[in-house]
């Protein structure tokens, strides 16, 4: 989740791309090409595809569908980087009162 919301802003597009928030948002006036996305340095590919995967699947145990499963992370990401500085603040202290 760190990475997500201290990825530089140079890379976001590429990074929802990658994470098919775009397809989720309904946001189909800035589709790339694969190849655009490919240019998402490998650092942020692997943990970005995983923390998707992690929030929709934790859904999907509630019994929500798939698809909508994957709407609400892909909304919750785009909310979280929103403001980034305060999400990251809050992540902290989630893990620290663990």
């Amino acid at each position: 989740m760190r990475q997500f919301l201290i990825i530089d802003p140079e890379y976001l597009s590429n990074a929802y791309y990658l994470l098919g928030i775009y397809h989720f948002l309904g946001i189909f006036d800035k589709l790339k090409t694969k190849e655009e996305t490919n240019q998402l340095p490998e650092k942020y590919k692997k943990p970005l595809t995983d923390l998707f995967k992690i929030l929709s699947s934790e859904l999907k145990t509630s019994g929500i569908p798939q698809e909508q499963c994957d709407r609400i992370t892909a909304n919750v990401l785009v909310t979280l980087r929103k403001n980034s500085s305060i999400s990251l603040e809050f992540l902290e202290k989630l893990v620290a009162s663990k």
